[in-house]
């Protein structure tokens, strides 16, 4: 699934608009729930070398806010990176 195709599942499936919150970012937009309007997605242009990847080309890069239990999942794809504090 591309960036395009994800925000169009979003957007398809979600009460929601794309928001672009980041004069400097533009490309990155923020998902939010229309009543709380808190975010439930982040998706951002981010340089591989940051995520310990070689080379310095920008991929696309999701941020999902999810419960503990509902994202549990997402820790056996190999392509995920699971970020804690």
């Amino acid at each position: 699934m591309n960036r395009g195709q994800f925000k169009q599942y979003i957007l398809e499936t979600y009460p929601c608009e794309a928001n672009h919150p980041w004069i400097k970012y533009p490309n990155n937009e923020v998902f939010r729930h229309p009543g709380n309007r808190k975010w439930f997605a982040l998706v951002m242009d981010v340089p591989k070398n940051k995520l310990g990847l070689a080379g310095s080309d920008v991929i696309d890069v999701v941020n999902l806010n999810a419960t503990r239990s509902s994202s549990a999942h997402c820790g056996k794809n190999p392509a995920s990176f699971r970020l804690t504090t």
